[in-house]
């Protein structure tokens, strides 16, 4: 099937839709990965859950720097991050986050490897000014 045929077919149902905002996230979620060990940037944890017994969970953490990336995908496509009640859970879950000390950073569809860059040395510089390496 061509792209111009899939993006059609993708039109017009809406589960193929919801795949391909997964497979969205998951290339991004690759990439950041990739960035992140060429920079050579800090380990993380994936998936950290933080707020028992709410079933919330960090796309990326550094649990000893609190600190938190999120991978927001589907910018452009109208993905879950951008609807109402996604964009509202969001808020309540970033929201707590921060009541409870982390720092969380987003990058959205489309993140440049300078912006990669720019959180790995700033995690790197928190993590020397903290004692964490």
């Amino acid at each position: 099937m061509r792209a111009r045929d899939l993006k059609r077919a993708l039109a017009d149902n809406p589960d193929l839709k919801a795949s391909e905002r997964v497979a969205e996230t998951s290339r991004l979620a690759q990439r950041f990965e990739r960035d992140w060990h060429v920079l050579g940037g800090l380990p993380y944890v994936k998936e950290l859950r933080f707020a028992p017994p709410r079933r919330w969970a960090f796309d990326y953490a550094w649990p000893s720097l609190m600190v938190a990336l999120e991978i927001e995908g589907g910018a452009y496509s109208g993905g879950r991050h951008t609807r109402g009640r996604g964009f509202v859970a969001d808020c309540e879950k970033y929201n707590s986050a921060a009541l409870r000390g982390w720092v969380v950073l987003r990058l959205a569809t489309g993140f440049r490897l300078a912006q990669v860059e720019e959180i790995a040395t700033w995690l790197k510089h928190k993590g020397k000014a903290t004692g964490v390496r």
